[in-house]
């Protein structure tokens, strides 16, 4: 199983809903046409590699693609978010960090602003989307969380 990996350009919200938290988060057309373009291209690697079948998970296309010829279709697919199986791994900017409470969640002491001694040490600090998989920032912060909170 591969995936493809994209630095979406969409942004989304956390609210409250009836006593319950709900994440919406819905990709652009921009978004979606980078997508579409990484599943072509990982589809010809696989084909190209030896792959006899390519599973696309896009509602539309037939659900196995046996050659390079039939990725083509790939790029027919409407620009609709409904159509992909897209996962979102790592919740950026949920808990944005900034000295200002009226537009972030966490001071730049890793500390809420709203809890005292809470510290929010995670990929939610982020401002956006990096586009690369954020073990390492995400160690990087740890470990500056890891200090100030020690000096406090």
């Amino acid at each position: 199983m591969w995936g493809v990996q994209v630095r979406a350009r969409a942004r989304g919200e956390v609210r409250s809903f009836a006593g319950d938290d709900v994440v919406r988060y819905t990709l652009l057309p921009e978004d979606l046409r980078v997508g579409k373009k990484g599943l072509r291209v990982l589809g010809e690697i696989a084909f190209a590699t030896g792959a006899k079948e390519v599973w696309p998970g896009i509602h539309g296309l037939p659900e196995v693609l046996r050659s390079p010829d039939e990725l083509r279709g790939i790029d027919d697919v409407p620009d609709d978010p409904r159509r992909f199986m897209y996962i979102a791994s790592h919740m950026f900017g949920a808990a944005r960090m900034g000295p200002d409470p009226r537009t972030s969640v966490v001071g730049l002491d890793f500390a809420t602003h709203e809890v005292k001694r809470l510290y929010v040490v995670d990929s939610s600090i982020f401002p956006t989307n990096l586009g690369v998989n954020p073990q390492h920032p995400i160690m990087g912060i740890a470990m500056a969380a890891a200090q100030r909170i020690l000096d406090v």
